[in-house]
């Protein structure tokens, strides 16, 4: 079912200064960030629901992995209920599948388990989260890749020239 864990996401209140201390004082970096909003994504949904919500996420690929950061800038994802539940901290894992996206979220279902958000970036990447935490004690993040383009960053760290 999965064959290579992707990307650690990792929940917290001010990305900046996470990104900051994760590339200065642990030597993860350069991060990259982009903006997910209504502009930026399509058919978010939140348990079931439609329902847009705020965030920006951080991306660095470091030790052959990507660290995601993810600051809630409303009160309606995931993310934001995780940080008022937990505090910052990894909130999933995200996974390559053998039998892809869709069939891989089947089959997770078919076990009990729960999507809690779902959508497509501005690329038209589809992104699926899954709760497994009565399973397997964590949400697992999967993605279906439309093409290797990725979002666009507004901004960097350590910054640019």
């Amino acid at each position: 079912m999965f064959e290579k864990v992707l990307q650690i996401g990792i929940v917290c209140e001010d990305i900046m200064e996470t990104a900051k201390r994760f590339n200065d004082d642990y030597g993860i970096g350069p991060w990259h960030f982009c903006k997910f909003d209504e502009t930026t994504t399509s058919d978010l949904q939140v348990n079931g629901e439609d329902c847009p919500y705020k965030i920006i996420i951080g991306i660095c690929t470091k030790m052959n992995v990507s660290f995601e950061l993810i600051q809630p800038l409303d009160d309606k994802s995931i993310y934001y209920e995780f940080l008022q539940k937990h505090g910052e901290g990894i909130q999933h894992i995200a996974c390559a599948t053998t039998d892809g996206c869709d069939e891989t979220v089947e089959k997770l279902e078919n076990l009990g388990n729960k999507v809690v958000t779902q959508g497509h970036d501005e690329t038209g990447r589809k992104f699926v989260y899954v709760d497994c935490l009565d399973t397997l004690g964590m949400t697992i993040e999967m993605y279906k890749p439309k093409s290797d383009a990725r979002p666009k960053p507004f901004a960097f760290y350590p910054p640019r020239d």
